[in-house]
């Protein structure tokens, strides 16, 4: 689980508020 904090926020981002 070493994978760049950015894409994870993304995809958090993209599925809490369904902003992608």
């Amino acid at each position: 689980m070493m994978m760049s904090w950015e894409i994870i926020a993304t995809a958090y981002c993209c599925i809490l508020v369904y902003f992608c």
